[in-house]
């Protein structure tokens, strides 16, 4: 895409006005006499048609632009004459007299324009937000369109106006007359009509009148997209085709069709700075059976040298075509362990395999051709004759079956048959004709060749071929509905799957498709979260049923179920009852709404919905929109039993507004002044009064001959006419008053009224307050609520009068007592305020006296009381006194750093007030901290006294504190909660000893006296947390003290709250540690000596038993054994045999000598007696001897492991079957064919 960028485009311009000296603008009188004053920083502009406004948004954003751009302080106010004089302070590198030039162009409206377009071209530009946006960034100036006059009206600095005038014509002359024209090009010649870096097409853009787009590959491959102004388009297309012309004269071309890998083999070998794309162009596009068409064009030199490479390309991998049957081009295609195999035989060496072709075509060095095909053809011979396919014509829906979810049918059947399908959709390109009754019977091997033949060759393409890379896809434009099963394997595995696949269309052929009416909100419910509920419910009552729903009217409410019969039935069951569950929870119900009560429906809406929320919360209720729209109803959905309530309810109300009156009532002289004054107020105070579900319109001129409109139900008319009387009466019990009070008591009646008239429930309408000038409060409503509400105000007007106002002078150093923040974040003003009813204030301080007013007002006891407190206060502050420290600067610099709050924190803790000498802060901006600092202490006596010997003692100490490196390990990383709460709870830095190489038992601990041994404290309970205790143990009792699965060691630690690490017998320790609190490691330790002082008393004997008697004796997985040692309170184990014919078992046992002697005595006895019972049971003379006869013939040997499992179950009844003996005796004649 290409185009010429328009001269006066809002890109790459100047946002700002030019900076040479232009004439000032005209200046007004004070403008003038500012100038007579010589100061060169103050611009003065003004405005003839007092269109200034200084909170427009536009001026704001120029104003901080501006600012930032030319980094200027700037100031601005509005004089007397409606004039803006801006004082800027110069901090940028341009001149005092260009700002002022820049700041006259930027915020005075020098220039007014309007630029005439068409109707459309008008409309359209006001929708181009984005355009509109653009011509506005950086610039100042205001747009707005005037569809009266047909024009865009700009207003702004000259420069700004002058820009966006030039893309708004630029703009026209793209919309005016446009269109869109495709050229006819070559795409081989699209890079000589582009250029180096677009420089050619630039060029005809430019000639063509710039208003011009070039999109080239667009609409089609081979054509050039032109779009714009129509001339400029007639301009450019004779141009590009002027261009073309030539080079297609001047020019060689040359194509041809490369298969995938030779093009890609020319591509890599053909070095970069071959293409210059001012001699040669190469282009390339992919066709069909991985061919591409290759074009070249260029100088004759260039092309020829281009060609070159590709007989390079051509010559190291020759192509050769190898005839292969359809079937095992799939075959082979489609199984990685041929790839592996070729990719062992051969090497520098590539093939594709064409199914449709029924070829290989082979690619590799010519020299290498009668080494490589003989091996494709012998593999290609071998497969022929030891594989068996067969195939089925499927119709395509039914191909879609199997190639869904996941291939799950078609991977089933392959795996139960060890066989291989495949489906091929493109059936009108295999040659049918050779697979004739494939789907009744197989085709034998010699008959499996299929599809045209194509002779071997070492090389058929020429540089001068032509050929149409669509020439498959025109000649078969019409979509099959039908596909090819192939299946391959052995036959009988073949036949099986081909039984299978039959049985599984016979299966489909026989759903049938139930069409339910499921309404259509109940469809996000049954789908659920990504399907997940309906798939449940699949699974459960159909799994080889499909759910689809309606998604266009008029089947929004559809539900179509397809399946098995007795599956549907119990899946539509299935549903009908969870659309009943979902009918309780989420019912619809749908409302219309006549047109005549539409407006007052909707304009009663909020008293309507007050009324509804009585009943209870609905899931959705939508009213419809007030704009017309097509369906004029209100839908209810949620609970069934609450719809239908809200639904009843709407339905009563829309009957009483279908019977709605209008009645035109006329309007009662003595309220006449009141409706001009304050109409829409009584109108709005009398609609919610009498009820909210009417509409009462005003005449435009309001008089005693005219009548106000008045429609809705009669009863509320009535109600509201009844009103209006009483209003003129003023006798009944609806009336209104006005109050006439001081302009600038109404802020703060305002606030006082609010909850009494909320109460009562009237209407008040305050005025905006004016300073010096009376103003009155209408109230209109019930009588008693408008008399209360009328007292109330009064009371509080007499109040605001009976306010005072007591001035005293303070201190100017006492301000920061009374604004100081306290701990929670008051000051002492607002704690005053609320504790005496009362509003204090300090004004600025007293000129030429360091005094400031306090000024305090109120309630005359209030503020009697309010002032006594100051007083008190103040004389407390007068009897403050100041002491002051001395520190080093880098001392408290570290302090500071550390403890940035302390200061804060010393001064709410001790009630003072703490400042730091500026020397310190200037040493702490320069970075060099030199000499001393002081802090300087105010407050009481006492508190100064005793904040001074509190900062005496604010000295950084360092100490090290021992602590084993692992204990610091586990309790104090980085980044944990006690490491945070040592460093920002307490203040201290940290120097870890675990983390120093070799680690340290001991860590560094630096910071304020206090909060370092607060640190130590805090990290000694830790260290008792997660204290070690470590004891020599005999790894020969490792295996006793970890029990079987971990049981012996996991009690102990229960039973003493510790964690136990035991060595890996690997390692060849012998110290075993225990971790927990100090006194349970200490308890732990001790109840481990004890049981280690048992187990060195025990010993260790090894006896053993006959291997016939050990399962009897030891039972399955030596439980009964166990158990046994149990009751006799040893230690029981029985080695892994080594042999497992030798005759005798060993079992190992320790424990106390007299417990062992004894158990070894009983196992002993035990095995004797199950020996005595054997010798009894059996005679070892009498087993029988059997001599089989098998016909291996009769055999049938395959590779599909479901079939050898099928023929030794049937050996084995066999076998069972007859119940004689026989001699084993192999028969002849068993070849390798015959076997498979």
């Amino acid at each position: 895409m290409a185009r010429k960028k328009s001269k006066n485009s809002g890109e790459n311009q100047q946002t700002g006005p030019p900076i040479e000296q232009e004439a000032p603008v005209k200046q007004s009188a004070i403008a003038i006499v500012m100038a007579q004053a010589n100061n060169p920083r103050i611009v003065t502009v003004s405005f003839p048609d007092r269109r200034f406004k200084q909170d427009d948004v536009g001026f704001q954003k120029a104003f901080r632009d501006i600012s930032s751009k030319y980094n200027l302080e700037l100031k601005h106010v509005v004089n007397s004459l409606k004039n803006l004089v801006i004082e800027f302070n110069n901090k940028g590198p341009l001149p005092e007299n260009q700002v002022r030039l820049i700041l006259r162009d930027v915020f005075s409206v020098q220039q007014r324009t309007s630029i005439h377009m068409s109707e459309k071209i008008l409309k359209q530009l006001s929708s181009d937000k984005a355009f509109l946006d653009s011509l506005s960034k950086n610039r100042y100036v205001l747009m707005r369109t005037d569809h009266a006059s047909r024009s865009l009206v700009m207003e702004g600095g000259r420069e700004s106006v002058a820009l966006v005038s030039a893309d708004i014509q630029d703009y026209i002359a793209w919309n005016t007359d446009s269109v869109s024209l495709p050229v006819d090009i070559p795409v081989v010649f699209h890079e000589f009509i582009r250029g180096p870096a677009s420089s050619t097409i630039n060029s005809i853009i430019e000639s063509s009148g710039n208003f011009v787009d070039v999109a080239f590959e667009k609409p089609s491959r081979n054509q050039v997209l032109l779009t714009g102004n129509s001339k400029c388009v007639e301009k450019a297309r004779d141009l590009i085709i002027s261009q073309y012309n030539r080079l297609n004269s001047t020019m060689t071309k040359k194509s041809l069709v490369l298969p995938k890998t030779q093009y890609f083999a020319f591509k890599q070998q053909m070095p970069q700075d071959v293409i210059d794309i001012t001699q040669v162009s190469v282009v390339a596009v992919e066709g069909k059976d991985n061919r591409y068409l290759v074009e070249i064009a260029g100088e004759s030199f260039k092309v020829d040298e281009v060609c070159r490479y590709v007989q390079l390309a051509l010559r190291e991998n020759q192509a050769t075509s190898i005839d292969c049957p359809y079937w095992i081009c799939m075959y082979m295609s489609i199984f990685d362990d041929f790839k592996k195999s070729f990719a062992l035989l051969f090497e520098n060496f590539s093939y594709e395999i064409n199914p449709h072709d029924e070829t290989i075509t082979v690619f590799c060095h010519e020299s290498r051709t009668n080494e490589v095909v003989p091996k494709i053809r012998n593999i290609i011979a071998d497969l022929k004759s030891d594989g068996y396919y067969d195939s089925l014509i499927i119709s395509d829906s039914f191909a879609r079956i199997l190639e869904s979810k996941d291939r799950k049918e078609w991977k089933r059947i392959e795996a139960e048959t060890a066989t291989s399908i495949f489906i091929d959709s493109q059936i009108d390109r295999i040659s049918i004709d050779k697979l004739v009754n494939c789907s009744n019977h197989a085709v034998p091997p010699s008959s499996t060749s299929s599809g045209p033949k194509t002779l071997e060759t070492g090389q058929s393409t020429s540089m001068g071929f032509s050929y149409d890379l669509n020439q498959t896809a025109n000649s078969n434009s019409s979509a099959s509905t039908e596909a090819l099963c192939l299946i391959v394997g052995v036959k009988s595995q073949v036949d099986a799957a081909k039984d299978m696949i039959l049985d599984l269309i016979t299966f489909y052929d026989s759903f049938i498709t139930l069409n339910m009416k499921v309404p259509n909100h109940f469809h996000r419910f049954l789908i659920g979260v990504k399907g997940k509920a309906l798939n449940e419910m699949i699974l459960s009552n159909g799994p080889n049923c499909t759910i689809s729903f309606g998604k266009e009217s008029p089947n929004l409410d559809s539900c179509i179920i397809r399946g098995p019969e007795a599956e549907v039935a119990v899946l539509a069951e299935a549903m009908n009852k969870k659309v009943e569950e979902f009918d309780e929870i989420h019912h619809l119900e749908e409302i219309e709404i006549p047109a005549q009560a539409k407006e007052l429906v909707l304009n009663g809406k909020d008293l309507l919905l007050n009324t509804l929320r009585k009943f209870g919360i609905v899931d959705n209720l939508v009213f419809p929109s007030t704009v017309n729209s097509s369906r004029d109803i209100i839908t209810i959905i949620g609970k069934r039993e609450i719809v239908l309530q809200y639904s009843a309810c709407l339905s009563d109300y829309i009957q009483q507004m279908v019977h709605s009156v209008t009645k035109n009532v006329p309007i009662p002289e003595p309220i006449v002044a009141i409706l001009k004054e304050f109409g829409d107020f009584v109108v709005r105070a009398v609609t919610v009064d009498a009820g909210s579900f009417l509409t009462i319109r005003l005449p435009k001129n309001i008089s005693k001959k005219e009548k106000m409109i008045i429609f809705g139900p009669q009863k509320y008319v009535d109600r509201a006419s009844t009103m209006i009387q009483k209003l003129a009466s003023c006798n009944g019990d609806y009336s209104f008053e006005f109050i006439s009070v001081p302009s600038q008591y109404v802020p703060k009646l305002r606030d006082q009224t609010y909850n009494v008239i909320k109460r009562e429930g009237i209407h008040v309408l305050y005025p905006s307050s004016k300073r010096d000038e009376e103003a009155a409060i209408f109230l209109i409503g019930n009588s008693s609520g408008v008399l209360n509400t009328r007292n109330v105000i009064n009371e509080a007007i007499k109040a605001i009068q009976n306010t005072v106002e007591k001035k005293m002078l303070i201190k100017a150093e006492f301000k920061k007592d009374f604004l100081k923040k306290s701990s929670d974040n008051d000051t002492l003003v607002n704690r005053l305020t609320r504790q005496h009813n009362v509003s204090i204030s300090i004004s600025d301080r007293v000129k030429e006296v360091d005094t400031l007013n306090l000024q305090v007002s109120g309630n005359k006891k209030d503020v009697d009381e309010a002032v006594n407190t100051i007083n008190n206060l103040i004389a407390i502050f007068n009897q403050r006194t100041e002491a002051k420290v001395l520190f080093q600067q880098d001392e408290f610099n570290h302090i500071h750093r550390r403890h940035r709050d302390i200061l804060k924190e010393t001064q709410a803790k001790m009630n003072v007030i703490l400042s730091v000498s500026q020397n310190f802060y200037d040493s702490l901006k320069a970075g060099k901290f030199d000499g001393d600092c002081e802090v300087t202490i105010k407050g009481l006596p006492s508190d100064v006294s005793a904040t001074q010997e509190m900062l005496k003692n604010w000295k950084i100490v360092t100490i090290s504190h021992p602590i084993a490196y692992y204990v610091q390990r586990n309790i104090i990383r980085p980044k944990t909660q006690e490491f945070n709460h040592l460093v920002h709870a307490l203040r201290v830095d940290i120097d870890l000893g675990w983390m120093h190489n070799p680690p340290l038992d001991f860590i560094n601990l630096s910071g304020l006296k206090p909060s370092v041994e607060c640190a130590v404290e805090y990290i000694n309970e830790l260290a008792d947390k997660e204290f070690e205790v470590r004891i020599k143990v005999d790894p020969k009792y490792y295996t006793r003290l970890i029990g079987k699965k971990g049981s012996f060691i996991q009690n102990f630690k229960l039973d003493n709250n510790v964690s136990v690490s035991i060595p890996e017998p690997s390692d060849g320790g012998d110290i075993v540690s225990i971790f927990g609190r100090k006194s349970d490691c200490y308890s732990a330790m001790k109840n481990l000596e004890a049981l280690l002082a048992v187990w060195d008393s025990s010993v260790d004997q090894e006896f053993q038993i006959d291997s016939r008697v050990k399962p009897q004796v030891c039972g399955p997985k030596n439980e009964t054994l166990r158990q046994i040692a149990k009751r006799h309170d040893v230690y029981v184990s029985v080695p892994p045999f080594e042999d497992i014919h030798a005759p005798m078992r060993t079992i190992r046992v320790s424990g106390p000598r007299d417990k062992v002697n004894k158990f070894i005595d009983i196992i002993k006895a035990e095995s004797q007696t199950i020996l005595d019972e054997l010798d009894e049971a059996y005679d070892y003379n009498s087993l029988p001897n059997y001599n089989y006869e098998l016909d291996i013939n009769a055999i049938t040997v395959i590779d599909g492991t479901s079939q050898k499992k099928a023929n030794k179950k049937k050996a084995k009844k066999n076998q069972l079957d007859s119940g004689t003996a026989g001699v084993i005796r192999l028969l002849p004649g068993s070849t390798k064919n015959n076997c498979r």
